[in-house]
């Protein structure tokens, strides 16, 4: 499993050293994904407690680095894109970028209202604005976030069930954080 720590560990110090993003390698996340779904299956199911522990720690190791490269990228993504620059995306970050995108859209539809002194159709987007909620049981600890609303949540510990904006349940929800306890109001 070395190679993928260094796979890994190649790919973020290529993103830190390059100033526009870095071409990653073919189907990159795919083979992350893969190979930290046999860790945890190693995990799970390893007879040693050292295997137990080696694959556990393998799969934080590798976590954090690929969680500080998504992070780099997703901060070098937008500051290309304010900029006004071509970016080159990997196919698994499409997405992403495509909320990122309609965000600065709305940013900039918003600073316009706003320059422009257009009160009224600001209050009106303001209020049209409506969130869902969801009631969701966390299924580990987890620290304080924002909501898509822009207020705080949590922390929360495993076993707490709150009330959080159905995108950010959906989310959640996703990656096997919580589990949705109520029906979408």
């Amino acid at each position: 499993m070395q190679d993928l720590i260094n796979l890994v560990s190649e790919a973020t110090q290529k993103e830190v050293n390059s100033p526009a993003m870095a071409k990653l390698p073919q189907d990159f996340y795919g083979i992350v994904a893969m190979r930290l779904k046999q860790l945890k299956l190693i995990e799970s199911t390893a007879t040693s407690e050292l295997t137990r522990q080696a694959a556990h720690e393998l799969r934080s190791i590798v976590s954090d680095i690929i969680d500080e490269l998504i992070n780099i990228r997703l901060r070098k993504f937008l500051s290309l894109k304010l900029q006004g620059e071509p970016v080159d995306l990997d196919e698994y970050e499409t997405s992403m970028a495509k909320q990122i995108i309609s965000a600065i859209n709305e940013s900039d539809a918003f600073k316009s209202k706003l320059k422009d002194g257009l009160i009224k159709e600001l209050q009106n987007q303001y209020k049209q604005a409506e969130t869902f909620y969801s009631l969701v049981m966390f299924k580990n600890n987890m620290d304080k976030f924002v909501g898509v609303d822009i207020k705080d949540y949590g922390p929360f510990n495993e076993g707490d069930i709150s009330m959080i904006p159905e995108e950010n349940a959906k989310i959640l929800i996703d990656k096997g954080l919580v589990i949705r306890v109520g029906e979408l109001l």
